[in-house]
């Protein structure tokens, strides 16, 4: 572009292009990489209190050298100066730091000057240095951090000692000085204030609250948004200033730095001096992942906290996991890599074929390139052919789209801003839109095939609250779940009508029981719009209206759950006082205000135990130790000394667990009355915990206490040592009952499945719950239907073998062998299957059937909107643009290439050159752009009415090699017409007009050929357009026009050499205007006709939505008064067929338990056919035998055996007392269970009936056979 040897006649004006790109990219990456760096500034110069003036010994002085200081000098003035500069502006990550970031030059006062100000709230303490400067005494205290005293009330108080040593002599010199985080090392005293980021991973030492407790959010981590609670080392706690932190002498012996965020193992190891007399003990405490604050999580609820740094840097938690970022990139950006190698090779071939041509002419002689070249540049053939090799490479060089990426990445930031901007998907709540991370991927969001999600707070809302609960074998609570609805929709029952009949129940219940619980105990800090758990009857029974034993029943259970958690207590001042509980999950803040609820209020933690109003009356219990749930014991167990010096083991967790470890021989029939009971509540979708007991001997406790001290202070494999301790306290139980808690679907989510299901998409969910109450939780968010054949996967021996067996049946029944051949197939085939089976798998079978030999055979609120709408728009808009982008540059290249042949390819320019230049930056760019950002086939409520319509993004029609090559023929053929139509007008001879001027020259026979070329380009891209909108229509009309209008301007100048009043004399001539719509109505015909045989004859699914939103079938989409949030509608047999969605009628809300259920939604339009291998007995006539209610049953005829278990139960309707909600749901389950006997008998209540207890294994039992993982997979 250059040398005038390739062709180049003016440097400047040729380099236009490239820098126009070069300056546009590079303008994006300067952003990016500014952005990046401010970002990065933030957070390595974040505020952070850090004790200074003081000798830390883990680091090392670091010799700055002069240049070094000169140069951070510099940088700093320079910050400073933009920050004056831009003082108005709010940098990006500012936010979180702007209230300390303010004071950034301020000296930090000291806490006693601050004192009157109290401006940050600290716990008071006694000042460690009276004024007279007298050392204080130190109470009698044991010698070591794990022994008692004997004494008339029993153990004493732990000694945890104290990290400070009181002989120390304090200089007063430390401060806690503001500082930045970059300036954090390993050993460094920080402070850290309530919604301050944590900059490094630090051990803390004390808090501002009493029981050194404090809060931390971990999102930034792992993405949970719950509080979870982090404690502080106990012989720590009395560290609360500077001269505290001076007097410590400890040191950590602490593991390596590892990734794994929820495991830590560390020893703080200290000399215990007792200045009395003079001795001292060497004392040692452990640390665990509970002391730990990671960096990138932020401390919340707790004024402040102070702890010391362990790891910083890449040795941090944070950043082991960080890893690199990967790249991300749409399909269609990795297939089009593709086209333009396959570009590249059809340029490589015609200027092969442009150089070999004109080689060959130059070395035969005496021919027409004798009078138009002066002279051979090269001097011989080959050389010759070689430099037009090149030459042609830059006159053909569009061919190979570069500015396609650039035009791609402004449609792709359009599309990502109007993602950001849809007011549809914006949530109020929080006050957030729609906010995209990667803003080059919208396109695969048209392409979805597969949505692998989380149960509890992606489909739920993560909100837990007590319903039902099992005590002494009687089940209390009344509840009518969204699982149960799901339940009964399989068996035909009108479940609205059914719901608001419950739903009254539950309402009378409701205010029978706050009566009566106020009769009881007025207690006031019971909130009666926070109650969930509605059981008058148990109120009853806790009075004793119903016997001694179980009114005590009742009172342990309560005060179980009330003494064995983690919760931390809030008390609000007011009248009624209101107490409010933060725990790590919200399974246990629901138990802890549920015994709230019924007298049992946790009112705080004391220094070693735990307070409790129970029933009007404080009472204090000592907690012994906490054995903390995880995801492997799967139970969580508190050992607590009662009032009476009794010590008992109170311990929750899944039933399985608890029954495995419940002693043996005992409670038969509680046992089995409890399973059935839980059975019931898993059915309903409710979480079930089992609660249990175990008393304890004094001499047995300490004996094993001591066992649990050294695994606790062990460093390494920490874990498994208090895993293997805990397993042998928590045997020989004593069952006390179990509970039950709901966890509410999301508003929209049954609608927002049905909808992806009808598009196409595959959806699976892993859910922690039992395979039953996972196949209710299906069928209630539509994830299940009545027309599906459940297939279940359930390896009892957990053998491979057996589950290949079993996969190989259920292929068999498909015709297949699950053969590589098979699994190639289906790999390149992505229609979507008819709806007609659904998996169930559960944990332990999926490790299985994903062993190696086997995988190969394996294989939300705002969701529908993103991927229904602007992922199919994305992708359909980014598919059709590229296609219409290779296709002009096809049309453009081949006119100037076809003219080579009638000019010995020497590689003259057809066109002047600035056509060229302005080809694709201003002649055609703009309407391909616009098509790829706002084109629209329907509207975004028809697609949500519609969703069949995205299953071309699952099969991926919109963009295939196959319309890659259709485009490129079809510009191949257009840029024939264009050029030989113009050619045939010259053909004849000498062209003049009518003044003798000669118009035949090169540069006007371009000026015939270029507005011919842009015209139809244009046009064809208007005809590609679905939505002709007046700004399209314009757009298009000015890019048509402006290749006329910049000819007439620029041919007016005598700077345009050879093209000076070009446009004069070849718009004056007729034929110029003839050839130029002949041309685009002969190069645009077929292209015309194909569409209309295409439409007329073999339309597309959106061709006849078109056509039925054209005859307004779907105008009742944009009335007011119609509801948007309710369009799931059944799969059509024909979109001809498709009539208005299905709506579901929505109660009024009163209350909490008075909310509707909304039930999966029944679309009159369905298409449902009899599935004969169905399990659920479904005949797939959508529901035409209704019952109206459970009362209009008739007897239950039963073709198998009665259970005994059942049966022994007694009569299906409760005599004793009214208890709605049991026996709706007994009367629910019945005719379903056959079904699930059936099915391996992988019910809950027969799997624990099945269990030993624990006494049957030895004290190091496999993890494996103790019981199966609970997550299935839908």
């Amino acid at each position: 572009m250059v040398f005038s040897i390739f062709g180049a006649s003016n440097p400047g004006l040729n380099a236009v292009p490239l820098i126009v790109i070069v300056a546009i990219t590079a303008i994006k990456d300067a952003i990016e990489d500014y952005r990046r760096t401010i970002l990065d500034n933030e957070l390595n110069n974040s505020p952070v209190h850090r004790l200074v003036d003081w000798n830390n010994v883990n680091v090392s002085t670091d010799n700055i050298s002069l240049w070094r200081r000169i140069k951070k000098a510099t940088t700093r003035g320079i910050v400073r100066s933009i920050k004056k500069v831009k003082k108005d502006k709010k940098l990006p990550g500012e936010n979180y730091a702007e209230r300390a970031m303010g004071v950034i030059d301020e000296p930090r006062p000291s806490f006693e000057s601050r004192a009157a100000q109290d401006d940050i709230r600290m716990t008071p303490v006694s000042s460690p240095l009276p004024a007279d400067g007298k050392q204080l005494e130190i109470p009698d205290r044991p010698k070591t951090a794990y022994s008692y005293e004997a004494g008339d009330d029993g153990p004493t108080e732990k000694n945890f000692g104290s990290l400070i040593n009181r002989n120390i002599t304090p200089t007063g010199k430390p401060r806690f000085h503001q500082d930045y985080w970059k300036n954090v090392q390993v050993g460094d005293f920080v402070r850290i204030y309530s919604d301050d980021q944590i900059p490094a991973d630090i051990v803390i030492l004390s808090t501002s609250d009493p029981d050194g407790a404090c809060y931390v959010e971990t999102k930034n981590l792992d993405g949970e948004t719950n509080l979870k609670v982090r404690h502080a080392l106990r012989s720590g706690r009395s560290i609360k200033h500077a001269r505290d932190c001076e007097r410590t002498e400890f040191t950590i012996d602490s593991e390596p730095p590892h990734p794994n965020l929820y495991q830590y193992s560390a020893v703080a190891r200290w000399t215990q001096h007792d200045s009395k007399d003079g001795q001292s003990e060497e004392m040692v405490e452990p640390i665990s992942i509970n002391n730990l604050l990671l960096r990138g999580c932020n401390l919340r609820n707790t004024d402040w906290i102070l702890g010391v740094v362990v790891f910083t840097g890449f040795d941090t938690k944070i950043m082991l996991n960080s890893g690199i970022t990967p790249s991300k990139r749409s399909r269609i950006a990795r297939e089009l890599n593709w086209n333009v190698v396959y570009n590249f090779i059809v340029l490589f071939i015609i200027c092969f074929a442009s150089g070999l041509t004109e080689g060959i002419i130059w070395g035969e002689g005496h021919n027409t390139i004798d009078y138009f070249e002066f002279g051979s540049i090269g001097g011989k053939p080959a050389l010759n052919g070689f430099i037009t090799f090149w030459a042609a490479l830059i006159l053909f060089q569009n061919l190979v789209p570069i500015s396609l990426y650039i035009s791609l990445e402004i449609i792709k930031t359009c599309q990502a801003f109007f993602i950001y901007s849809d007011t549809e998907m914006y949530y109020d709540k929080i006050d957030y839109p729609c906010t995209p991370k990667s803003w080059n991927i919208s396109d695969d969001l048209g392409q979805i095939e597969y949505i692998f999600s989380d149960k509890t707070g992606t489909l739920t809302q993560n909100v837990m609250e007590f319903k039902k609960a099992s005590i002494n074998g009687v089940p209390y609570g009344e509840a009518y779940t969204e699982a149960q609805a799901g339940m009964q929709k399989r068996q035909g029952i009108d479940v609205e009508k059914e719901g608001a009949k419950a739903k009254e129940q539950i309402a009378a219940a409701r205010a029978k029981m706050l009566v009566d619980i106020r009769k009881l105990h007025d207690n006031p800090y019971l909130h009666d719009d926070e109650l969930t758990f509605v059981a008058p009857d148990f109120v009853s029974d806790l009075a004793g209206e119903n016997g001694k034993e179980q009114q005590d029943a009742n009172h342990q259970f309560m005060l179980a759950l009330a003494l064995c958690h983690s919760v931390i207590s809030e008390t609000t001042p007011g009248d009624p006082p209101k107490i409010e509980f933060r725990a790590q999950s919200p399974d246990e803040a629901a138990l802890v205000a549920t015994a709230r609820d019924v007298g049992f209020t946790v009112l705080g933690n004391s220094s070693d135990g735990i307070r409790l109003n129970i029933q009007g009356h404080d009472q204090e219990y000592r907690v012994l130790n906490t054995l903390e749930f995880n995801s492997t014991r799967k139970r969580m167990s508190a050992i607590i000394r009662m009032p009476d010096n009794k010590i008992i083991l109170f311990c929750k967790g899944a039933d399985s667990i608890i029954y495995s470890r419940l002693k043996r021989g005992e409670q038969p029939e509680l046992r089995r009355t409890t399973a059935e009971h839980l059975e019931m509540f898993a059915r309903e979708g409710l979480r079930t915990l089992c609660i249990a007991q175990r008393e304890l001997a004094e001499d047995e406790y300490q004996e094993w206490n001591r066992e649990h001290e050294l695994a606790a202070a062990a460093i390494q494999d920490r874990e498994d040592k208090l895993e293997a301790v805990s397993d042998a306290i928590e045997r020989d139980l004593t069952l006390l009952g179990g509970t039950a808690i709901e966890d509410r679907l999301q508003e929209g989510v049954p609608d927002t499945i049905a909808l992806l299901a009808e598009a196409g998409i595959k959806l699976w969910v892993l859910t922690g719950d039992k395979v039953e109450t996972a196949i209710n939780i299906g069928f209630s968010c539509n994830l299940l239907t009545n027309d599906m054949e459940l297939i279940v996967f359930k390896i009892e021996d957990e053998q491979v073998a057996t589950a290949e067996a079993e996969l190989d049946k259920h292929l068999a029944s498909f015709n297949m062998t699950g053969s590589d051949a098979e699994l190639k197939a289906a790999r390149k085939n992505h229609e979507p299957p008819a709806p007609t089976h659904a998996i169930v798998i559960d944990g332990d079978s999926l490790k299985l059937v994903l062993d190696d030999q086997l995988k190969q055979k394996f294989l939300l609120l705002f969701l529908q909107r993103l991927v229904l709408v602007h992922g199919r728009w994305s992708y359909r808009r980014v598919g059709e643009m590229i296609a219409n982008f290779f296709y002009k540059n096809v049309v453009w290249t081949f006119t100037i290439f076809w003219y080579q042949i009638f000019a010995n390819f020497d590689m003259t320019y057809l066109f002047d050159y600035t056509y060229i230049l302005l080809f694709n930056l201003a002649f055609t760019s703009v309407p391909v752009i616009f098509m790829g950002v706002l084109d629209q086939d329907v509207s975004d409520k028809v697609s949500l009415a519609v969703p069949q319509l995205y299953r071309r993004g699952i099969e991926r029609k919109e963009w295939t090699q196959r319309k890659f090559w259709l485009y490129m023929l079809d510009g191949l053929y257009q840029s024939i017409i264009i050029f030989f139509m113009a050619w045939c007008l010259f053909r004849n001879g000498t062209f003049v007009t009518e003044s003798g001027q000669n118009i035949d020259d090169r540069e006007r026979f371009g000026v015939y050929i270029a507005p011919a070329a842009v015209f139809a380009i244009n046009t064809y891209i208007l005809l590609n357009t679905y939505r002709w909108d007046w700004l399209m229509v314009l757009l298009v009309a000015i890019s048509i026009l402006l290749v006329w209008f910049w000819t007439g301007v620029y041919s007016s100048f005598t700077s345009s050499d050879y093209f000076y009043k070009a446009a004069a004399e070849v718009f004056g001539q007729a034929s110029f205007w003839a050839i130029t719509a002949l041309s685009v109505m002969l190069a645009l015909l077929p292209r015309f006709c194909i569409k209309v045989a295409q439409k007329i004859y073999f339309p597309y699914d959106v061709d006849i939505i078109r056509e039925q939103v054209r005859q307004g079938n779907f105008d009742y989409l944009d009335r007011p008064d119609e509801p948007l949030d309710s369009m799931s509608k059944g799969s059509s047999a024909s979109f001809s067929e498709i009539t208005k969605p299905s709506k579901h009628t929505h109660y009024p809300s009163i209350d909490e338990d008075q909310r509707p259920i909304y039930p999966p939604s029944v679309a009159p339009t369905s298409t449902t056919t009899h599935n004969p291998r169905s399990q659920n007995g479904s005949d797939g006539t959508d529901f035409t035998r209704h019952r109206s209610s459970f009362d209009q049953l008739g007897p239950r005829v039963s073709v198998e055996p009665p259970r005994p278990s059942f049966d022994q139960l007694g009569p299906r309707m409760s005599v004793e007392r009214p208890r709605p909600s049991f026996d709706r749901l007994r009367t629910s389950m019945d005719p379903v269970r056959p079904s699930f006997e059936a099915s391996n008998d992988f019910t809950s209540a027969a799997l624990l009936t099945r269990l030993e207890s624990s006494q049957s294994f030895g004290p190091l039992r496999s993890r494996r056979n103790e019981t199966p993982p609970p997550s299935h997979a839908l």
